[in-house]
């Protein structure tokens, strides 16, 4: 018989102090649609052991705006992302795609 482990927030809290001093959730909204609710529960989850511990790093990265980020993810998660993050807004200037070189 296979033990499973019950995860509670203090336990994952524990292993994140542990284990990650930063996480990043990279490109959110690039993944199928059929996961976008597993990263928004991810996220959701990070946030709160953020909540419980202030040394945890978090970085999200993402190409949507604001409004294709509610429209993906829901309020629950938009309303914490504004709420316990701050916001970055980078230039829209692809580096790639300006020093990109087309082989023909």
């Amino acid at each position: 018989m296979v033990k499973r482990e019950v995860f509670t927030l203090q336990s994952i809290k524990s292993r994140i102090e542990t284990r990650f001093r930063h996480y990043y959730p990279d490109d959110i909204g690039t993944e199928e649609d059929k996961d976008a609710a597993k990263v928004a529960n991810a996220v959701i989850l990070f946030l709160k052991v953020l909540e419980l511990n202030r040394n945890t790093g978090f970085i999200i990265t993402t190409n949507l705006n604001s409004e294709e980020l509610r429209n993906r993810y829901g309020d629950c998660l938009f309303d914490r992302i504004i709420g316990q993050l701050t916001i970055l807004y980078l230039n829209p200037h692809s580096y790639r795609k300006s020093h990109a070189e087309i082989v023909k």
